[in-house]
């Protein structure tokens, strides 16, 4: 038979767990986008992991999956783009051109 002190401790491990679990998926964040530049040809693609063998990476990281936002541009994410304002904010382009997904 176990005594109350057990339990209580069996409880408070319990619970001592489930704020850790709480804490990471917390902190979680989506994986940083990529440019893959093409060995054989130099062709370049945006993706998250590597396209396979015969890739390297290029540059990055980026935020969106056409590698435009850079992941340590916030400004972006916000809205604020600088020297921008009202309806201009909405026609504002990307720092970068979007890099045309290779055809094989």
């Amino acid at each position: 038979m176990r005594s109350k002190g057990g339990r209580a401790q069996a409880w408070s491990a319990l619970a001592a767990v489930a704020g850790l679990c709480v804490a990471a998926a917390l902190e979680a964040a989506p994986a940083p986008w990529y440019v893959w530049r093409s060995k054989l040809n130099g062709a370049e693609h945006c993706a998250q992991a590597s396209p396979g063998y015969g890739w390297a990476r290029d540059r990055g990281p980026f935020r969106d999956l056409h590698c435009t936002w850079p992941v340590d541009d916030s400004s972006r994410i916000r809205g604020n783009f600088p020297g921008k304002s009202g309806s201009e904010q909405m026609k504002a382009e990307p720092s970068r051109k979007p890099v045309t997904p290779a055809h094989e």
